[in-house]
């Protein structure tokens, strides 16, 4: 988990108000705290509902950081995207916080709020349906083709949240991240092959 959070921190964030987070300093073992960790981040993210233009409805949960200010258009928000892998999958918009949640536990966590308690920045943790799976491809297979598979409705309907929370909220357009383990992981490759000039870094 370190490692990702260094990636995603010090590589993604280069540019913006972050300075300087240590290994040390941004380290924290949530797999250790299961399920208290897990139960404290579902207090402290929001539980909603998207709807895209197809009609496709998306549970997920949000988090805006203390620094977050909706009207200070000087200081937009850094936007997370974070895709569960197979375990999080569900209809109770809690699975995806409870299964491998590793980055999102640290990004809404109390530690993450002292130590990058200049910076600006929205979670968003969307749940895939039970049933579906972000990429509607055969793992066993290993690789796929996007000019054969189609994109998914349901991450179709995840790419269509993510505008609309750029649109939306004070966030900074050119500094999205997109972050996904094992399904999430394909569903990361995925967007980011089809979408390239919308994410500033991905860590599948």
């Amino acid at each position: 988990m370190k490692n990702a959070i260094q990636l995603i921190t010090a590589g993604a964030l280069s540019g913006t108000m972050l300075v300087g987070v240590s290994g040390s300093a941004a380290e924290v073992n949530c797999s250790a705290l299961q399920p208290n960790c897990a139960k404290r981040i579902l207090e402290k993210m929001n539980a909603k509902t998207f709807t895209d233009s197809y009609g496709t409805k998306l549970n997920y949960r949000i988090y805006k950081s203390p620094a977050y200010n909706a009207t200070d258009k000087n200081k937009p928000a850094v936007l997370f995207v974070y895709l569960h892998g197979a375990g999080g999958s569900g209809n109770d918009n809690e699975q995806q916080i409870k299964d491998q949640s590793a980055l999102v536990n640290y990004l809404a966590s109390d530690r993450a709020e002292n130590v990058l308690s200049s910076l600006p920045y929205i979670v968003i943790a969307p749940q895939c349906p039970v049933g579906f799976q972000w990429v509607e491809t055969p793992y066993s297979q290993g690789s796929y083709s996007i000019e054969e598979i189609p994109l998914s409705k349901n991450l179709n309907a995840k790419y269509e949240h993510i505008q609309s929370i750029a649109k939306h909220e004070n966030a900074d357009k050119g500094n999205i991240m997109l972050n996904g383990i094992s399904m999430g992981g394909y569903g990361t490759w995925d967007l980011a092959l089809r979408y390239p000039k919308a994410f500033k870094a991905i860590a599948p």
